[in-house]
């Protein structure tokens, strides 16, 4: 008798805890790929620029970034490209964000320039898309 109703018991609280509401959490999927320098929100915007070498440069008494990328449309009319520039700490979380929007002549060389207020940026990450129209 102790052996059915440790049996029943066993039972009973396998399945009350089959029947748990409560979901596991979903967890996001790990991106194989570093995030590079330079990142482009669209494959247009990607076939109607040509993105060159950035230019890193630190001010030695300030300890200042100051990063430089030529951009040049390959197409022939203007585009205008807004940008989003974010400078990281060591650990690699953001320290500042600046962001603005760039007036690109067909194919005429340009750059992006911007730079960190502070010190301790230790590395940068450029965003560059096409204007978003919100209605």
């Amino acid at each position: 008798m102790k052996t059915w109703i440790a049996l029943v018991g066993a039972v009973c609280v396998v399945a009350g805890g089959c029947a748990n509401p409560v979901r596991p959490p979903i967890e996001g999927r790990m991106d194989p790929y570093a995030a590079p320098h330079v990142s482009l929100a669209s494959e247009e915007l990607r076939s109607d620029t040509a993105i060159g070498r950035p230019i890193e440069e630190r001010d030695e008494q300030s300890g200042i970034k100051f990063v430089t990328v030529p951009i040049r449309p390959v197409i022939d009319r203007t585009i205008y490209v807004q940008w989003e520039a974010t400078f990281l700490n060591n650990n690699g979380s953001p320290r500042e964000r600046f962001q603005g929007t760039k007036v690109l002549r067909p194919n005429v060389p340009d750059q992006i320039t911007f730079n960190s207020t502070s010190p301790g940026a230790a590395d940068w990450r450029l965003t560059l898309m096409y204007p978003q129209v919100v209605e």
